[in-house]
C-alpha cells in the first residue's frame, strides 16, 4: 500500500502531467502520430516511475519490523549456542535432554563465524 504522503505526491505528478499534455496540445494542435505516440509513452514512463519509486521506499514501520526480526534471529542463535554449551558442559545433568530438544527446535547451532585478526 502506498503511504498517504506518497499518494498525494503521485497525484500531483498526475496533475502536472495532465497540465503538460494540455499545454503541448495547445502549442501543437495537430502533432504527427509518431510524436503523439512518443509523448504518450513518455507520460506513461513518468507516471509508472513515480509508482515504482513509491514502492521502493520503506516506511518507518517496515524498517522497525526488519530490526525486530533481525534481533529475534540473533536471539535464537544465541539461545541455541547457550543450550549447546549446557549440553557440552553438563551432558549428564537432568537439563541436558531438554537443552538438546531446544537446540533442535531452534534449528541447530549456527556455524561459528571466523575470528577476525
Amino acid at each position: 500500500m502506498i503511504p498517504p504522503h506518497r499518494a498525494r505526491a503521485h497525484l500531483l505528478d498526475v496533475q502536472a502531467s495532465g497540465f503538460l499534455l494540455k499545454t503541448a496540445a495547445r502549442k501543437f494542435p495537430n502533432p504527427a502520430p509518431m510524436l503523439r505516440q512518443s509523448l504518450a509513452l513518455l507520460l506513461i514512463a513518468l507516471l509508472s516511475g513515480g509508482l515504482v519509486a513509491c514502492k521502493k521506499e520503506k516506511t518507518q514501520a517496515e524498517l522497525q519490523a526488519e530490526k525486530v526480526t533481525a534481533f529475534r534471529e540473533r536471539q535464537k542463535k544465541a539461545a541455541a549456542r547457550a543450550y549447546q554449551d549446557l549440553v557440552e558442559k553438563y551432558p549428564d545433568s537432568p537439563f541436558a535432554e531438554q537443552a538438546r530438544q531446544k537446540v533442535q527446535a531452534l534449528g541447530g547451532v549456527p556455524a561459528a563465524a571466523p575470528e577476525k585478526k
